[in-house]
C-alpha cells in the first residue's frame, strides 16, 4: 500500500466498492426469491387446510345421516309405531358413548366448526409479498465515503430491502408454523370423527339386520 500511487489506490477502492455492491445484490435476489419460495409454501399450505375442512365437513354430514337413519330404525323398532316392546333394547349412540361429547363438541349439523381453517390464505395475512415494500424508511446501513457515489447509495437501498425481506421471512415463518400446528390438530380431530362414524354406522347396521 505504501508504495501504490494514487491512481492504484483510487483503482483499488473502486473494486473493492464494485465487489460490496455485487454482494449486496446477491443478498438482495436471495431474500426476495426465499420470500417467493415462502409465498409458495404458504399457498399451498392454506389449500391443503382448506381440502382438510372440505373433508371434515364431510364426516360431520356422515355422522348427521347416521343420526337420521338411527332415528328411522327407532320409529321401526315400535310396536306399531307407538311404544317400544318390552323386549325391544333401547339403542343411544351419542348417551352410550363417553368420548362423543368431548369429540364432537355439540357440533353435529353437517358443518366443521369455523376454528379449523381460517379462509384468508396465510401467505396473505398482514404480510407484503416482497421485500422492497417492506424497506425500512430513511434508515441508513451504509456510511458514505464517496461524495455522490451512486454505488454506496445502491448498497444502502439493498441493505434496506433486505432487512424488510428477514422480517417478512419471519412472519412467514411463524405462520407455516402456526398453519402446520392447526392442521395437526385438525387430523387428530378427524381421526377421532372418523373412528365414532365407523362404530356409529356399524352400530345402525346391526340394527338393521336385526329388524330383518
Amino acid at each position: 500500500m505504501e508504495n501504490m500511487t494514487i491512481e492504484e489506490m483510487n483503482r483499488e477502492a473502486n473494486d473493492l466498492l464494485d465487489a460490496d455492491v455485487d454482494a449486496t445484490r446477491r443478498m438482495r435476489n436471495v431474500v426476495t426469491q426465499d420470500i417467493n419460495t415462502a409465498n409458495k409454501t404458504l399457498e399451498i399450505l392454506d389449500d391443503q387446510g382448506q381440502q382438510l375442512k372440505r373433508v371434515e365437513d364431510n364426516l360431520h354430514g356422515i355422522n348427521a345421516h347416521a343420526k337420521r337413519a338411527e332415528a328411522d330404525l327407532t320409529k321401526m323398532e315400535k310396536c306399531c309405531g307407538c311404544f317400544h316392546l318390552p323386549c325391544a333394547k333401547r339403542h343411544n349412540f351419542e348417551g352410550s358413548t363417553a368420548r362423543y361429547g368431548q369429540v364432537w363438541g355439540g357440533n353435529t349439523a353437517g358443518h366443521a366448526s369455523n376454528d379449523v381453517v381460517s379462509e384468508q390464505p396465510r401467505s396473505a395475512r398482514g404480510q407484503s409479498k416482497d421485500a422492497k415494500s417492506s424497506a425500512g424508511g430513511n434508515q441508513q446501513f451504509i456510511q458514505p465515503i464517496l461524495e455522490n457515489d451512486e454505488r454506496e447509495s445502491e448498497m444502502n437501498d439493498n441493505m434496506k430491502i433486505v432487512s424488510g425481506g428477514i422480517s417478512i421471512l419471519r412472519q412467514q415463518a411463524m405462520a407455516m408454523g402456526e398453519e402446520l400446528e392447526e392442521q395437526n390438530e385438525t387430523l387428530d380431530r378427524m381421526g377421532d370423527k372418523t373412528d365414532l362414524n365407523i362404530k356409529r354406522v356399524q352400530n345402525a347396521s346391526a340394527r338393521t339386520a336385526a329388524l330383518l
